[in-house]
């Protein structure tokens, strides 16, 4: 699974230890040979249904408790670039970071990083 894995997006961007306890830990042998995510195939597909229907920016912009808003620079989930004016525009107390030569899976790629922003983002409130 690991070699499967790691040249195809999106896991291509991952750390390789990250990506490989991804796949022993995230996943379970199947009976068959086969490696299968843990998570039911039901349960993520209900996940992704209910997503169309979460404002999640809307709560974002509702929240008045301090937010650190991390976007990939290269996602393509969202635009990071053209949300972080928007986002910060009308309270003080988030912040929004662009992290540099990251998809939305920034914890997998840059985990260091990630943690060095919220740690930064937490000791400064």
């Amino acid at each position: 699974m690991f070699t499967n894995f790691e040249k195809k997006p999106p896991y291509h961007t991952w750390r390789r230890d990250i990506l490989r306890e991804y796949c022993e830990y995230g996943t379970r042998p199947d009976g068959h040979g086969k490696r299968v995510l843990k998570c039911p195939p039901e349960v993520e597909a209900a996940y992704y249904d209910a997503a169309r229907y979460f404002d999640g920016f809307g709560y974002i912009l509702a929240c008045e408790r301090p937010l650190l808003i991390l976007f990939g620079e290269n996602s393509d989930t969202f635009d990071g670039v053209a949300l972080k004016d928007r986002l910060e525009a009308r309270a003080t107390h988030r912040r929004v970071v662009v992290v540099p030569g990251t998809s939305h899976f920034i914890p997998m790629e840059k985990p260091d990083e990630a943690a060095r922003l919220a740690i930064e983002f937490f000791n400064a409130e």
